[in-house]
C-alpha cells in the first residue's frame, strides 16, 4: 500500500491567482510571469498531483498580502483581501472527491471516505483592522490554523526577517490568547526568535511550525535552531520540514535529508513532518526530484535509501502530522456563535 502523505504547507490560493488554472486537471508545471511581480512563482499543485503524490491531507494558506510597485505590502484592508483568497477554497468545495476539513470529525470522515482533505490556514495578519472583531470573521470562513506573522513585522510582533526583533506586542497578546482560547491551531512559521519564545510562553496548547528546516543545519531566518525545536517538542508541537532550497542550503535531495536526520539526532522523530510550501516558493527554489505535489510518492522510497525504517516513514510522512491535528483540531465545525473573549 502506498504511504500516505500530509503537506502542512501549501499556498493554493496564491497558486490559482498566479496561474487560473482549473484545480481540479492536471496542469503543466510552468513559471508565472505576472507584470510587476517581484518573483517567478512556480505551479506545483493541483487535485490530480495532490493524488498522484498520494498526499491525502493537505493545509491550504490564504497569504493576504499584496504585490504593488514590484514589492511585497500589507494589503489597506485585511479583510477584503483575506475573502479573495477564502473564495478560491469556497469553490473548491465544489469538487466532491475535496472535503474542507473545518473540525475532528471531518478529518476522521476524510481518511474513512478516502477523499482529498484540505485544511484552511491564515498566513500572515496584516494591514489595518486586525482586531479580535474581524479575527471572528475569518474564523467563522472556516479557518482552523492561524499563522499570525509573516517574514515582515507587524502589529502582533516580529516576522523573521525583523532587524530589530521587539517579540510580541501587548496587542499580539491579546490575540494570540483569544485564538488559543477559541481551539485556533496557531503556526509560528515566520515568526522571529524571540516572538516565538514570546508566544511559547503565554500558550499551553501544543504550537505548529508549518515550513520551515533546521538553524543548525543551515543558517537561514526562516530556520527554527535547536533550542526552538526542543522546547516546541516539550509542548507536543510539530515541524513541518519545508522543500525550499533556500531554507535547506542546496537544492540536493541529501542536503533535504540532513535536517530531517538532524532532528531525528536530537530526539524529535515525533516531532516532525512536511511541509513543502508549493505555490509559495520561486521558481528557482526548489529541491531536485522534489519539485511538485506529485512528485512526493518518492518519499518514502528516499527515505528508506537514507536509513529511515519503515516505522519512522510513516511518523514522518503521515501519523505524527495526523495525531497532532486529531489532538488539536475543534471536535465539532466552528459556526462562530461561541466564542470565548
Amino acid at each position: 500500500m502506498k504511504q500516505k502523505i500530509v503537506d502542512l504547507h501549501q499556498d493554493i490560493s496564491l497558486g490559482l491567482f498566479a496561474f487560473g488554472n482549473n484545480f481540479g486537471r492536471k496542469n503543466e508545471k510552468e513559471v508565472s510571469h505576472i507584470a510587476n511581480q517581484p518573483f517567478q512563482l512556480i505551479n506545483q499543485t493541483d487535485l490530480p498531483r495532490l493524488k498522484m503524490g498520494n498526499i491525502r491531507i493537505v493545509v491550504g494558506a490564504s497569504c493576504p498580502l499584496i504585490v504593488k510597485d514590484g514589492k511585497i505590502q500589507t494589503p489597506s484592508n485585511f479583510i477584503r483581501e483575506f475573502k479573495k483568497h477564502n473564495r478560491v477554497y469556497k469553490n473548491l468545495e465544489n469538487i466532491k472527491s475535496i472535503l474542507i476539513i473545518k473540525s475532528l470529525s471531518d478529518l476522521n470522515r476524510c481518511i474513512k471516505e478516502h477523499k482529498t482533505g484540505i485544511i484552511l490556514s491564515i498566513e500572515g495578519l496584516y494591514g489595518n483592522g486586525i482586531t479580535i472583531k474581524a479575527i471572528k470573521k475569518i474564523l467563522a470562513c472556516g479557518i482552523t490554523m492561524a499563522a499570525p506573522f509573516w517574514s515582515i513585522n507587524n502589529q502582533l510582533g516580529c516576522g523573521c526577517m525583523t532587524k530589530h526583533d521587539g517579540g510580541l506586542t501587548p496587542k499580539g497578546k491579546k490575540i494570540i490568547n483569544f485564538l488559543e482560547k477559541n481551539n485556533i491551531i496557531i503556526d509560528l512559521a515566520h515568526s522571529s526568535k524571540k516572538t516565538f519564545l514570546d508566544v511559547l510562553k503565554i500558550t499551553t496548547k501544543p504550537i505548529l511550525v508549518s515550513h520551515t528546516a533546521s538553524w543548525n543545519i543551515h543558517k537561514h531566518p526562516r530556520n527554527i535552531n535547536q533550542k526552538q525545536a526542543e522546547l516546541l517538542a516539550s509542548k507536543r508541537g510539530l515541524i513541518g520540514i519545508s522543500l525550499v532550497n533556500e531554507f535547506i542550503g542546496s537544492n540536493s535531495i541529501s542536503a533535504f535529508i540532513e535536517h530531517i536526520k538532524f532532528f531525528k539526532k536530537i530526539g524529535l522523530i515525533n516531532n516532525i513532518g512536511i511541509g513543502s510550501d508549493f505555490c509559495g516558493m520561486f521558481s528557482t527554489h526548489t529541491i531536485k526530484a522534489l519539485e511538485d505535489s506529485e512528485s512526493l510518492t518518492k518519499l518514502p522510497v528516499i527515505l528508506k535509501d537514507n536509513g529511515f525504517n519503515e516505522i519512522e516513514i510513516e511518523k514522518i510522512l503521515w501519523k505524527n502530522s495526523i495525531n497532532f491535528f486529531r489532538s488539536n483540531l475543534m471536535t465539532n465545525n466552528f459556526d462562530g456563535r461561541h466564542l470565548n473573549l
